[in-house]
């Protein structure tokens, strides 16, 4: 088992239904925010609750909203992310829109515009998945991960403290544990954490 697996976790929204499940508003859709790098000085990023009207849950607002390839983060977790350069990594100004169309504009949004090829492909329990058959991108399915440690043993840990895995048909947030020693530390509610070595897809429901 490569230390990696233990070192790292993957966030995850909480699966109860007190949880928002965020959806940018159009203009910020067409922005790409989720996997194209920003520029510096633009508009914040908007969003609303993803739930139709009569299905919407409470505006419970929690420390951190995980969705499918990023999360809204509070301004501790920020300032301390900041202190690092991550590769990829970029924390964009955010305003949440609640169901009262209240805005709330403490929240910035963390999301990588760069993957890491580190998912070891003997080790991994893998399917390929084929988005569209006249496309030549193939995707990993993955069940469950293992990280390759000849990839991580040559990036600095600190390039390295939060990452996407390219190639996967999920893009879920890697961890480092000293960032989710971090957010136990200070009891930020909103995303549950599975250690990589404890994951097989399917634990987070």
């Amino acid at each position: 088992m490569t230390k990696y697996n233990d070192e790292y976790f993957i966030a995850f929204r909480p699966n109860d239904d007190t949880q928002v499940h965020i959806k940018p508003d159009k203009r910020t859709a067409l922005r790409k925010y989720h996997y194209k790098k920003l520029e510096n000085g633009g508009d914040p990023l908007f969003f609303t609750n993803g739930f139709s009207e009569g299905e919407k849950t409470s505006d419970l607002l929690t420390d951190l909203v995980v969705d499918t390839s990023g999360l809204l983060i509070n301004k501790k977790l920020k300032d301390e992310l900041s202190q690092y350069t991550i590769d990829g990594v970029q924390i964009y100004p955010s305003i949440y829109i609640d169901n009262a169309n209240n805005d709330h504009g403490n929240y910035w949004y963390l999301g990588l515009y760069t993957e890491l090829n580190c998912l070891d492909l003997t080790r991994s329990k893998i399917e390929i998945f084929d988005f569209d058959d006249d496309d030549d991108d193939d995707f990993f399915e993955v069940k469950q991960y293992y990280l390759n440690e000849a990839v991580l043993n040559h990036i600095n840990e600190e390039s390295r403290l939060i990452f996407k895995v390219a190639n996967c048909s999920k893009s879920y947030l890697f961890f480092h544990k000293s960032i989710v020693e971090f957010i136990s530390k200070e009891n930020f509610s909103g995303v549950n954490f599975i250690r990589v070595s404890d994951f097989n897809e399917g634990d987070q429901f």
